[in-house]
């Protein structure tokens, strides 16, 4: 069951049957000592280790919940955001390589530019799997066949997060109403940002 958290855009819980590679990360980051400028460059690379773990243990959970929103809401596309280009490409396997599109940093102009034209062109095209950051600014026309965007890994700005969301809510918009779902393990890091985030909103 999702929860509504303000506009058009959700927290919602999935289930993670395996999160012990990510408490190992979790742990060494919050032991992480922050005193000089190398023990804060060594606490982020331990939250870099730990976000990833949380994406790649959150896969199966996401799929299953993606397969059955698309399926259940009479959705016939969904934009999916991701953080790292191992789970982007984890998520494409395990929902259809021929019904998903990948849009990366590593990818040449012409590639992207032919992600976005496949998704909103080709009806056999159903997810249009983006990098957060590459994605998530001056890519536009996905709002011309979806309303609706997911977010596999929460993202750590909130700026970044507003322009994530805005690729499907766009001016020009054919829809009514927008969506965003944010799909989060509880007791993880996934809360405790979600909730800065959310009170950042509330600030602005």
């Amino acid at each position: 069951k999702s929860r509504r958290v303000g506009g058009a855009t959700y927290q919602v819980p999935i289930e993670v049957d395996d999160l012990k590679e990510y408490r190992i990360a979790e742990k060494v980051f919050y032991n992480s000592k922050m005193n000089t400028k190398e023990e804060r460059f060594n606490a982020e690379q331990n939250l870099a280790k730990a976000r990833k773990q949380l994406g790649i243990a959150k896969l199966d959970g996401a799929v299953e919940w993606i397969n059955e929103h698309l399926e259940s809401s009479n959705k016939s596309k969904l934009v999916i955001f991701a953080y790292h280009r191992d789970v982007l490409e984890a998520l494409a396997e395990k929902l259809g390589t021929d019904n998903s599109v990948l849009f990366y940093g590593g990818m040449t102009p012409t590639e992207k530019d032919n992600a976005v034209k496949q998704f909103i062109e080709n009806d056999k095209i159903k997810f249009f799997l983006g990098n957060s950051l590459s994605a998530g600014t001056g890519v536009d026309g996905l709002n011309k066949v979806t309303s609706t965007a997911v977010m596999v890994e929460t993202l750590y700005s909130h700026a970044e997060w507003e322009q994530a969301k805005g690729r499907v809510r766009r001016k020009n918009s054919t829809f009514d109403a927008y969506f965003c779902y944010n799909l989060i393990v509880p007791n993880t890091l996934d809360e405790k940002i979600l909730k800065v985030l959310d009170r950042k909103a509330k600030e602005t």
